[in-house]
């Protein structure tokens, strides 16, 4: 191959590796990011400001209202984000269990961040990808790598160390 291939290649490579960044990092750092800012922003609220708690379901449901306009007009196609009615009877019945269960959730979360500390909130907000992955597993009659099993040991105990170490910790 010539000298001017190698260059090619190289900056083919380089693409690639920018190109994949982009899609697949940036997406997972900012995913990350806002997952650490919105637990410290919920912990900060729910005990600094206990009388606003609900402000993160106000805020939830105003952006999701801001979303209407520019779904509707087509300008989110590019993110995958399908233009959706603004109100439909039988979906709002279909969906009002997962609301509900939604409720309880972040009612729940706020309970557990004004009792617990963030980093064991955090580690028990890592177990429930287990119960997720065992239930999957169970009803698809799929059985797990050990990898998989490795992997969620490994979590179970993390989570167990993290445990014993915060109950332990004392000033």
């Amino acid at each position: 191959p010539s000298p001017k291939r190698k260059v090619y290649a190289t900056k083919d490579v380089e693409n690639a590796w920018l190109d994949g960044f982009w899609r697949r990092g940036v997406p997972c750092l900012s995913y990350a990011s806002s997952s650490v800012f919105m637990t410290l922003a919920q912990k900060y609220v729910v005990v600094q400001a206990p009388e606003v708690k609900s402000i993160f379901l106000f805020f939830q449901n105003a952006a999701a209202l801001l979303m209407f306009i520019p779904s509707s007009l087509g300008w989110l196609s590019r993110f995958h984000i399908q233009p959706y009615q603004f109100w439909n009877s039988t979906l709002a019945l279909e969906v009002l269990p997962l609301g509900v269960t939604y409720s309880i959730m972040l009612w729940t979360s706020n309970v557990a961040l004004s009792l617990l500390t963030v980093p064991m909130v955090s580690v028990l907000k890592n177990l429930g990808p287990i119960a997720i992955t065992l239930v999957e597993s169970y009803t698809d009659n799929a059985p797990l790598s050990s990898e998989v099993l490795a992997s969620m040991l490994m979590l179970m105990l993390g989570s167990v160390v993290a445990g014993y170490n915060d109950l332990k910790f004392d000033l």
